[in-house]
């Protein structure tokens, strides 16, 4: 999303859409599967997800990695990092963003605690050696970790936060986007809903 001024008034243009679900990466594949009635819902599989009981949920249960990102980056981003960094390459792309001034680019994440189950995980795999974990496992606790992996691959200049809103974090995150855009503290703000 970003703002227009003309000699009358500020409009916003909103452009860049990406999507990534657990019933299709990507709108062409979420939007089919929505309108097939599509759902991904059952007891939840993925490690770390039950610790002696059962969920329901909806799990991505693979990821399509476009080429240009680096794979190094990708490698060392724990899996909500992963899921941040391709859905907004997708919206990247459409809103064809790489011809913007980077400075003049902000990103506000929606969410909040988005990697606990991988911190939880790493912390039970090296709970007897820790000298063996990363030392960006420290990192991986703030939310703002996924601000940077995104800043990094993207190159984006201008700020970049999370927010906290239980359910309402992606909604929250498009209200201070809009805010950001009207008070002029950029010209091109991304709206993440984690």
């Amino acid at each position: 999303m970003y703002s227009i001024k003309n000699h009358s008034q500020s409009e916003l243009l909103i452009t860049g859409i990406g999507i990534t679900s657990a019933i299709g990466q990507g709108k062409t594949a979420f939007t089919s599967a929505l309108m097939r009635g599509q759902h991904a819902f059952g007891v939840m599989q993925r490690p770390g997800r039950q610790k002696g009981t059962s969920f329901l949920g909806a799990e991505i249960s693979s990821l399509s990695y476009p080429e240009c990102l680096s794979k190094r980056l990708l490698r060392s981003a724990s899996l909500s990092a992963q899921v941040a960094i391709i859905t907004l390459h997708e919206a990247w792309d459409e809103a064809k963003l790489d011809e913007m001034d980077p400075s003049r680019i902000g990103l506000v994440i929606g969410g909040s605690n988005l990697q606990q189950r991988e911190l939880i995980q790493t912390f039970d795999k090296y709970a007897d050696q820790p000298h063996f974990l990363r030392p960006t496992y420290g990192l991986s606790f703030m939310d703002s970790d996924i601000c940077g992996l995104c800043t990094e691959q993207f190159g984006i200049q201008g700020f970049a936060y999370t927010l906290g809103g239980a359910s309402a974090s992606g909604q929250v995150a498009i209200i201070q986007a809009v805010q950001a855009l009207q008070t002029g503290q950029v010209d091109i703000c991304i709206a993440m809903g984690a």
